[in-house]
């Protein structure tokens, strides 16, 4: 069995992140009602956990802390801390679609409904209940939305990755009929909080 990736946090300069669209999760972007919250609470003091990226400590892709990097951004400062992690854009993009599944402000189901969406363009292969687990919601809600965007059966995978990583075959979908429809007599198959740090400031460990 692996160990869980070590997580190091680093000072990085605000101008070293990349804030890019295509990874921001959310339907609507930011929420100004929330930068306006989370800014009034810097100032006021309050602790925020670093912002998540992937890349290195020259560049990198922010994947988590959209809200808290616009009031760095707004308050000019200087170095922040972040989780730094190894990958690009897709390992950024694929941690963002679960990145608000438990804190930070509420996802609406259009937000739900768009990590589903770009988790099963990103991952096919994985399974109903592996992609609702890494978005946070019901596996229903996953298998509704595969069975819309793939149409036709023979686009998608006949094998998927579940969450325990092992691969197996896809079972077929019902086709709402019986097999005593089709002349058969059965049934058929139905945080650990930091501060932004402002200007040149230390980071405290």
């Amino acid at each position: 069995m692996s160990n869980p990736p070590k997580i190091v946090v680093v000072a990085m300069p605000l101008s070293a992140l990349v804030i890019d669209a295509d990874v921001q999760p959310r339907v609507e972007g930011l929420h100004p009602p929330t930068v306006k919250e989370y800014r009034e609470r810097y100032k006021a003091g309050d602790t925020f956990p670093p912002l998540v990226a992937y890349g290195t400590k020259k560049k990198a892709i922010v994947s988590e802390g959209f809200h808290r990097a616009e009031v760095y951004r707004l308050e000019e400062v200087a170095e922040v801390e972040v989780e730094l992690r190894d990958g690009g854009k897709e390992e950024a993009k694929l941690n963002a679609l679960g990145s608000n599944k438990n804190h930070g402000l509420r996802r609406s189901n259009a937000d739900k409904r768009r990590a589903v969406e770009t988790a099963l363009s990103m991952r096919p292969k994985w399974s109903d209940r592996k992609i609702a687990d890494h978005c946070g919601v019901h596996h229903q809600m996953v298998a509704d939305a595969r069975s819309q965007l793939d149409d036709s059966s023979s686009s998608q995978p006949q094998q998927r990755e579940g969450k325990d990583g092992k691969v197996g075959r896809v079972r077929p979908r019902s086709s709402g009929r019986t097999r005593g429809e089709c002349g058969g007599g059965r049934r058929g198959w139905g945080g650990r909080h930091t501060r932004g740090v402002r200007g040149n400031a230390a980071v405290r460990p």
